[in-house]
């Protein structure tokens, strides 16, 4: 493989990644992957899992939320 296409290439994550990058527990990736409630499409290779570094970037840009903008009151 050149090295140009490797750069177009994705990069993968281990759950521990993911869970440093969430701010989460390790278990708590896992519970949530064998609960079906992880929210980041993953990859299972057997007992293997792995996460796109993209996806789980999609995901925290998902999950931001926008201060909303309070009006003053001028009496």
């Amino acid at each position: 493989m050149k090295q140009t296409e490797s750069k177009n290439q994705d990069e993968y994550l281990s759950p521990k990644q993911v869970a440093e990058i969430l701010g989460m527990k390790l278990g708590g990736v896992y519970n949530q992957v064998a609960k079906g409630m992880i929210g980041i499409p993953y990859y299972r290779f057997g007992k293997l899992i792995k996460f796109k570094k993209s996806d789980v970037e999609k995901y925290l840009e998902e999950c931001r939320v926008e201060p909303k903008q309070q009006e003053r009151n001028n009496s």
